[in-house]
Order: structure tokens, then C-alpha cells, then sequence
């Protein structure tokens, strides 16, 4: 077919059908404007980006000069001050008098204080908010040890400190004075004011939900604006800036959600020339996209026209496909039940009537107890339709306003609903421990099964979805610990055995490169011959704090951890490098005797390990016995059978 008879063809069916004619139409206009409008936008959005920081970065520098140039009139006060005490003893009142004019040349430090603090550390003169207080010793702080003990300190800057005389947040300035003989004769210090700060970033234009905010270089907050009084002095995580100051690099952009106000904006850092401060403004787009938004507004107005009238050319999606997708986005898909979006949901909810109504509500962590060895055994198609069935009984067993979910594996979730009483909490379990006990049916395989639940209750255990399920979780962990098949509340002890836990475990992690660990040997003998048959090696834990760390508090952790395989691996090689030197020093062979826990009896690799200790150290191997506890044989027979006869076959 030519091209023209083509061409003629395609005209001849567009007049036919002239819908189709304007739906072709439309979608090349709807995406030739969709194009263009999207890197116009683009480019000028970035533009306005650009120009906020270039902003910021002038106002930052503004700014710096003006706080340079407040601490250097300071300094220039605490100078002559300093000069003019030295070795200078007047009366307290001319002191004083003398440091009031002094501290006038300074309205930075105004209703503040200028103080003269002697070599002990006592407040001997000052002038200000705390004038009538003399002789108070402030020997303790960071800044009087490091003027005292630095020579060279010069001007020392302290960190935000809220003063109990001005009552309200200061910062400190002081300078070294010299005793006659040359000597530390104490220091002169003046206390700055954070509202001066404060009150100069009002003049500085950073739009209305802009920031300015001055910090000490550890990040600890001196002054904002927008003012935040209750956050004063707190330190932030401003990783940004914390980073960019450890590579040394002392300005720049970034754009992040504050950590104060939660209000994103594009920030600007700087530190401060010569001074431990760091100033960073923000601008948040909100002000400075304006125009850039009403270009949007306007371009997604032509776009949702010619979109809406391509709607009335084309198939709408059936209403059902959208609610099957909504079902999918809220449910889980093994056991359709709701997962932890629509979870959080019914929290919100259910927080927001328990605030009105006063009744308590519960959230209960529900973990199968052992429910791996029958996805091990039985496979993950046995174990889902296992799932299913516990998920049908737990539904059956609660209320209609309650919700059980499934927020993965083996772990239900269920938000009780108005539980006035912990008793009729305990039973709402106690019913669930009971169905879930029941016996099993499924593909001829009769299984039964047990369950660890934590509780927790809203409000005491936690306000927020989020708290509640960590603290339920802790109490289901405890369930666990506790021989499983039972339930726990949640209590505050349990949060220090967690605790407790984290650092034991922390601790134990370092104990084998510390060479915290040893081996103490238990001698084993014939009871009818008195003879020395062999020892057992006991592992030891010695820790520099904690003293000596009893075998039953750590061990547990190890194997909970999977710690107890490296440190097996080295109990295994010591064990047989002392025996091994025992027998080299003359001393009869006997046969030493080494605890395999279950964890190290199901790695893959222990008849290699078990070989290359003994030929490591020369031990032979019938002087090495390896004791098993029955814990460790209780699963996957065949493996085990078969690691029994390879540990056979090496002699051991």
C-alpha cells in the first residue's frame, strides 16, 4: 500500500470516528504539554532554590559580622577590665561601681553581668543581675579550670547556660588576669544575654517559615528564631553540619526536615571566623516557591482540563478494580487480615475515643512458639495453611470491635478495645493460649502448637502505636523466656532487663578479643582407683567492671546471639592446645572434655572446625571428648546421625 492511499485511509476512519480523532488529539497535547511544563518547572524550581540559598549564604554572613562584632566590644572590655584589676585590690562597692562602667560600653551584656573572679574561683566583684551575690565559688566549671589551667587560653567561650540569676539563658565570655607575680590571678568573665542574639535575627528577612538559629560547634542551641525558650541549651543531631565540620569544611547548603519544628526547608551553615558558633538560617519553600507554585497551579490547570476531557473519551476504571486494590494495600495477603497500615488506623481511632471515654484499650504481640521447625520440617506450604488456620481461630475467639493483624511470619497483633480491668485482659488471653493449643489438622499431619503473648496497655505502657508494640514485644519476649505457652503484661522491669541484656551482650561481644574469656579445668577421676581419668574444660568470663560474669548469665546470650559459635571455635582450640601442652611437658595423657552447645552442633562446618583444632595443635584425637546435651539432637535426626558418625570417624 502507498503512502498516500495510506494517508487517505487513516483520514477516511478519523472522519468516521471523530471521538478518536479528539482523544488523539488530546493525548498528543496532554503529553507535549506535560513534557514541557515538567522541565520548565523543573529548571525554574531549581532557579528559586538556588537563589534561597544564595540568600541564605549573605544573610549567614551578615550575621557572622554582627556577632563577631558584639564579642569583640566584649572582648575589648574584659581586656581593660582584666588590665585594670590586675594586681588591683579595691573596695567591694568600687569594684563593683567600676565594673557597672564598664559593663555600660556593653549593652550586649546588659542586665547581664560583668564579674571579677578571684584565683579560688570565688566571685569577688560583679555588676549586673548578680551584684549582690559575691563570694560564690565557680571553680567547678569547665571554663574557670581551662583559663587556670591554660595559659594561652585567651578569650574562652562557654556553652549556653541558663543563669540563675538573670534567669534566663546566657553565654559566657571571660579572659585570664594576671596575678603580680605573673601568675593565675583569677579571670574576668561577662555573661551575654541569648535574647540580644535573638533580637537581631528579627531584622534579618529569612520569610515566614524561616529560621535562623545560632549553635556552639557541639551542636548545643544558643538562639533561634522563631524562638523555641523550651529548647534552649538542648544539643541537636544536625549530622549535616556535624559532618561537614569534621571534614573541616566550614560552610554549605543542604536541605532537610528540621529537627526542632519538623518543617522542611533548604538550610545554609556557617561557622562563625575565629569563634566556636555556627550560624544556620533556613528557608522553607513554602515562602520562597510562591510564584514558582502559582506557575504550577496554572500549568496543572491546562493539563487537568485537557485530561478531563480525554476522561470523557476513555474507559474509566471499574470501581471494583480500585476497592480490590485499596483491600490489597491494607491487608495481609496469606491471611487476609489487616496488616500494620490499617493497624495503625484502628490505633489512631481507638487512641483518639479512649482519650474521650477514659477506658483503657490493650495491644497483644501473639509469636508462635517454635513455629520454624514446621516450615524446617514440613515446608512453607504446610506452614502458611498452619497460619491461616490459627488466624481463623484468633478471629473467632475476639469481639467484633477488636482488630486482629498479621504484621509478618509467625506474629499476630490484636488491639483490644475498651478493657476497663487487667483481669478481663488476662482471659481474652488465657482463650487465645487455649485455641491456638488446640490440635491441628492439615494434610494428614496432626500438629500442635503453643504461643508466647505480651501485653501492653494504653495509656501507661505508651500513648503511640508505636511504643505499645515495643513494649509488647518485650513482654512477649519475657512470655518466651519464661517457658513459653503463656502470657506477660508489660512492666517497667522489663525494660531494664532489656536493657541489662543490650549490655551484657555488647560487653560479650568484646570479651573474646579482650581476652576476657579463659578456661578453668575441672579434674575428673576413677572413683574406685582414685586415678586422674581426665578434666573437663569450664569456660570463665573474667570483666574488667563487672568482676567475674557467671556462666549462667552469659551463655544464654551467647547462644541467643549466635556469639556461642566464635567463642566455641576458641574453647574447642584452647582446650586441645593445653591438653596438647600438658603432654609435651611430660605430664601422663588424659582426655580433656569440651561442651558443644545445640547452636554450634547445627553449623555445617563443626567436623571441619573439630579437625583442624586437633591439627592445630597436635592433639591426638582420642584425648579430646566432646559433650552433647540432648537439646542439640532433637532436630533434623539426619544430620545429626550423620555429624555423630563424621565426629566418630576423626577419633574423637
Amino acid at each position: 500500500m502507498s503512502k498516500r492511499r495510506l494517508t487517505r485511509l487513516v483520514i477516511t476512519k478519523l472522519r468516521q470516528f471523530p471521538r478518536l480523532f479528539i482523544a488523539l488529539v488530546l493525548v498528543f497535547a496532554l503529553g507535549g504539554l506535560t513534557v514541557l511544563f515538567g522541565i520548565d518547572l523543573t529548571v525554574s524550581r531549581d532557579r528559586e532554590y538556588q537563589i534561597a540559598q544564595r540568600d541564605a549564604e549573605n544573610l549567614a554572613r551578615v550575621l557572622e559580622r554582627h556577632v563577631i562584632a558584639s564579642v569583640e566590644k566584649i572582648d575589648v572590655v574584659l581586656r581593660e577590665g582584666g588590665h585594670h584589676f590586675t594586681g588591683a585590690t579595691p573596695s567591694q562597692a568600687d569594684g563593683n561601681r567600676d565594673l557597672l562602667r564598664l559593663m555600660e560600653l556593653v549593652p550586649e551584656a546588659y542586665s547581664a553581668s560583668l564579674r571579677i573572679i578571684d584565683a579560688k574561683g570565688r566571685i569577688i566583684y560583679s555588676a549586673g543581675t548578680d551584684a549582690t551575690l559575691p563570694n560564690i565559688a565557680v571553680n567547678d566549671r569547665a571554663y574557670f579550670q581551662r583559663q587556670k589551667n591554660e595559659p594561652s587560653a585567651g578569650l574562652v567561650i562557654s556553652e549556653p547556660i541558663f543563669s540563675r540569676f538573670a534567669n534566663k539563658w546566657v553565654i559566657t565570655l571571660s579572659r585570664r588576669i594576671l596575678a603580680p607575680d605573673g601568675g593565675f590571678g583569677g579571670l574576668i568573665q561577662a555573661a551575654v544575654l541569648t535574647d540580644n542574639f535573638q533580637a537581631s535575627f528579627g531584622s534579618l528577612n529569612v520569610g515566614r517559615n524561616g529560621s535562623i538559629a545560632l549553635y556552639d560547634t557541639e551542636m548545643r542551641l544558643i538562639a533561634r528564631q522563631p524562638v523555641l525558650a523550651e529548647q534552649m541549651g538542648q544539643t541537636f543531631d544536625l549530622w549535616e553540619v556535624r559532618d561537614a565540620l569534621a571534614r573541616g569544611t566550614t560552610s554549605g547548603a543542604y536541605m532537610a526536615t528540621s529537627r526542632v519544628d519538623g518543617i522542611f526547608r533548604a538550610y545554609y551553615f556557617r561557622k562563625l571566623e575565629g569563634l566556636p558558633f555556627v550560624v544556620v538560617l533556613g528557608k522553607s519553600p513554602n515562602d520562597f516557591l510562591y510564584s514558582w507554585k502559582r506557575k504550577a497551579v496554572l500549568y496543572g490547570i491546562s493539563l487537568a482540563v485537557l485530561a478531563l476531557q480525554l476522561l470523557g473519551l476513555v474507559l474509566i476504571q471499574r470501581k471494583s478494580a480500585k476497592d480490590r486494590l485499596n483491600h490489597l494495600a491494607k491487608h495481609d495477603t496469606l491471611t487476609n487480615l489487616p496488616n500494620r497500615r490499617m493497624l495503625d488506623e484502628h490505633m489512631s481511632e481507638a487512641t483518639a475515643l479512649a482519650g474521650v471515654s477514659g477506658v483503657p484499650m490493650a495491644l497483644l504481640v501473639v509469636d508462635l512458639d517454635l513455629f520454624k521447625n514446621i516450615n524446617d520440617s514440613l515446608g512453607h506450604d504446610i506452614g502458611d495453611r498452619v497460619l491461616r488456620q490459627v488466624a481463623g481461630r484468633l478471629r473467632a475467639t475476639l469481639r467484633d470491635k477488636d482488630t486482629l493483624s498479621r504484621q509478618g511470619g509467625d506474629e499476630f497483633t490484636i488491639l483490644l478495645r475498651d478493657c476497663a480491668e487487667a483481669k478481663t485482659i488476662a482471659n481474652t488471653a488465657q482463650r487465645l493460649l487455649g485455641e491456638i493449643a488446640k490440635q491441628l489438622h492439615t494434610d494428614n499431619h496432626e500438629l500442635t502448637l503453643t504461643a508466647s503473648i505480651g501485653i501492653s496497655v494504653y495509656p501507661d505502657d505508651g500513648r503511640d502505636i508505636g511504643t505499645l508494640l515495643q513494649n509488647a514485644d518485650t513482654a512477649m519476649y519475657q512470655a518466651k523466656a519464661a517457658g513459653r505457652n503463656t502470657y506477660k503484661f508489660f512492666t517497667a522491669e522489663m525494660n531494664a532487663r532489656v536493657s541489662e541484656r543490650l549490655s551484657m551482650e555488647n560487653h560479650l561481644r568484646k570479651a573474646l578479643a579482650r581476652q576476657e574469656l579463659s578456661l578453668h579445668y575441672q579434674p575428673q577421676f576413677d572413683t574406685m582407683t582414685h586415678r586422674l581419668v581426665g578434666f573437663e574444660a569450664l569456660l570463665r568470663w573474667q570483666h574488667p567492671e563487672l568482676g567475674a560474669v557467671s556462666p549462667v548469665r552469659f551463655i544464654p546470650i551467647a547462644e541467643e546471639t549466635g556469639l556461642i559459635v566464635p567463642i566455641g571455635d576458641w574453647v574447642l582450640r584452647e582446650a586441645c592446645r593445653q591438653n596438647k601442652a600438658w603432654q609435651d611437658a611430660g605430664l601422663p595423657p588424659v582426655v580433656v572434655a569440651v561442651n558443644l552447645s545445640a547452636v554450634q552442633f547445627r553449623q555445617h562446618d563443626l567436623v571441619p572446625l573439630v579437625a583442624e583444632a586437633l591439627a592445630e595443635s597436635g592433639l591426638a584425637p582420642r584425648w579430646l571428648e566432646l559433650e552433647v546435651t540432648e537439646s542439640a539432637l532433637m532436630h533434623n535426626i539426619e544430620h545429626v546421625i550423620k555429624v555423630l558418625h563424621s565426629l566418630k570417624d576423626l577419633g574423637v
